[in-house]
């Protein structure tokens, strides 16, 4: 971390090496406790991540539910990524994100919860250092943080060293922490209990959803 004052945060400098360097984060911490040595050499740009469909895609539903303006940026940008060649239509994987997308859509209670400001940043200083978010969605009105998460089942259940058991998605990716992060982060700039609420989609055909 910079000794400085902290990058201000914008839209475009989020994911930026320099916002990483001011900030830490909940992605951030959960790769040091990975492995520190990469983490930090991931900071310094000397080894960088192969870009992953998976990871395309999960910002291509993301992107959905911002704005539509958005999401039809998105798409420009990345074309080439989503289309197959010779005009022929959308990869597969996201013509299942489509589905995806119109599964929570239609169901009333995901969007109450995806109600509210996108893809909100907040910022607070938490255990001695400064945290980073980037929040779905924040809605101050009803002391409401939301999260979107594409899962594969959610029924399906996973080994944890961590919690030794079997456990769900939401504890196997450590979906808690992240939670507990963004919570304590809102929470030191306002008033009253904000309530965190997963809106979980699947990866299944048809997709299954639940809050």
């Amino acid at each position: 971390m910079t000794k400085n004052k902290p990058l201000k945060l914008t839209k475009e400098n989020y994911y930026s090496q320099a916002a990483n360097l001011d900030y830490m984060s909940v992605s951030q911490f959960k790769s040091f406790m990975d492995c520190e040595a990469r983490t930090m050499a991931e900071l310094h740009k000397e080894w960088s991540r192969n870009e992953s469909t998976a990871l395309l895609v999960g910002s291509y539903t993301h992107t959905a539910f911002e704005s539509e303006q958005a999401f039809n940026d998105f798409i420009s940008e990345n074309e080439k990524k989503i289309y197959k060649a010779r005009g022929t239509g959308k990869r597969a994987e996201f013509e299942q994100a489509d589905l995806m997308i119109e599964t929570i859509k239609k169901d009333p209670l995901s969007m109450i919860v995806m109600d509210g400001e996108k893809e909100a940043i907040v910022t607070a200083n938490l255990f001695g250092t400064t945290w980073k978010a980037k929040l779905d969605v924040l809605n101050h009105d009803k002391k409401r943080i939301g999260d979107l998460k594409t899962t594969q089942e959610l029924q399906k259940r996973f080994w944890s060293v961590k919690y030794n058991g079997w456990v769900s998605f939401i504890q196997a990716y450590d979906y808690v922490l992240q939670m507990a992060v963004y919570k304590a982060i809102v929470e030191c700039h306002f008033e009253g209990d904000y309530k965190p609420y997963i809106v979980a989609v699947t990866k299944q055909n048809p997709p299954d959803k639940a809050v």
